[in-house]
């Protein structure tokens, strides 16, 4: 019964809150003329925890300008695995529709495209 009404809860929340992407300080769900951004994740296993994750929405390319940032302190964004940062874009506002995988040496980069709902 307590999980049932922590499910609820945790349900009813996530209904409410409002979808906020930042990279280096800029809202991107915000931007009326962006409807596509690539997430790029790079890692060195293919599951393993990522080691740079950046956004490009056709921002000037400059390394800095692509992280994704935590709206309250500015500060880059930690992911824990591919799975987090799907769905964090899923959670607020993105849908998945496409991905490419490119093994460069023993490093694999992951792109994953999204498309504003």
């Amino acid at each position: 019964m307590k999980t049932s009404i922590v499910a609820a809860f945790l349900l009813f929340c996530s209904s409410c809150s409002f979808a906020q992407v930042y990279v280096a300080g800029v809202n991107i769900n915000e931007i009326d003329s962006l409807k596509v951004c690539l997430v790029n994740i790079s890692t060195f296993r293919s599951f393993a925890a990522p080691d740079e994750v950046s956004l490009d929405y056709g921002q000037p390319e400059k390394r800095d300008m692509n992280r994704i940032t935590n709206k309250s302190n500015g500060q880059k964004m930690k992911f824990y695995s591919i799975g987090h940062v799907l769905n964090f874009m899923e959670n607020n506002g993105w849908v998945h529709y496409n991905s490419e995988s490119l093994l460069i040496g023993i490093e694999s980069e992951h792109f994953f495209y999204f498309r504003r709902k």
